[in-house]
């Protein structure tokens, strides 16, 4: 609470020292063109002060480490191009309303291309994450037979499938998805039939279980090639 009550007057203080400055030495009666940069200056100094606002769990990019410099470099260029046009007092509103309107646009343009670029960055995060997960799952399902398998020959066969599933590509693409869906079906079909002790017939799906993760590997392989 008392960090919040600092912060507010900090932000406070910009205000009160510019409008005390510009009503001593301007007054109150000015130019439109005066107001007009008054007003824009404001306005660029109150988006540091509400870019906290726009905090949300799916907006958390407003608060990335790169949009609070987008923010401050957007102030420092208005309240200096706003200072310009106050003292040279134009008659008309004309320049000053688009270079300053330039000015905002192109910090609107940096902050939705920022915003854009961090959300991409997240949808491929997410992805990945997903796709470690699916790979880690599958490769532990594996590991997880040999302690139903008796046979030597059924645990050789299942520390195979292992090594070649733990040698292959984590990632997961269009083109792998159903493979990893044949596999994690194959690998519950021999999990019932080694806990049911049918390991006779679990071999044939051990073969196959094989030729899905080496065609998962190839691929791949095609694929970033």
């Amino acid at each position: 609470m008392k960090g919040n009550i600092i912060s507010a007057i900090f932000f406070l203080l910009f205000i009160a020292v510019f409008n005390t400055i510009f009503f001593l030495l301007c007054g109150t009666d000015n130019l439109p063109s005066v107001w007009l940069s008054y007003g824009f200056i404001h306005f660029a100094y109150l988006t540091i002060v509400m870019l906290p606002l726009f905090r949300t769990k799916e907006a958390s990019f407003y608060l990335t480490a790169t949009l609070y410099p987008f923010s401050i470099t957007y102030f420092i260029l208005e309240l200096i191009t706003g200072i310009v046009f106050i003292v040279l007092k134009l008659d008309s509103l004309l320049w000053p309303l688009i270079i300053q309107l330039v000015l905002w646009f192109l910090f609107m343009l940096a902050i939705f291309g920022n915003a854009w670029a961090n959300e991409s960055t997240s949808q491929s995060l997410e992805t990945r994450r997903q796709d470690m997960y699916k790979f880690q799952s599958n490769r532990m399902e594996i590991k997880k037979l040999l302690t139903y398998a008796k046979s030597p020959e059924i645990r050789k066969s299942i520390l195979e499938c292992y090594d070649r599933l733990d040698t292959s590509n984590s990632r997961q693409t269009a083109e792998s998805q159903t493979i990893d869906m044949e596999i994690s079906e194959h690998i519950s079909s021999i999990k019932r039939n080694l806990m049911a002790g049918q390991e006779e017939q679990t071999l044939p799906l051990l073969n196959i279980l094989k030729g899905l993760i080496e065609e998962r590997k190839v691929t791949l392989k095609y694929i970033n090639q």
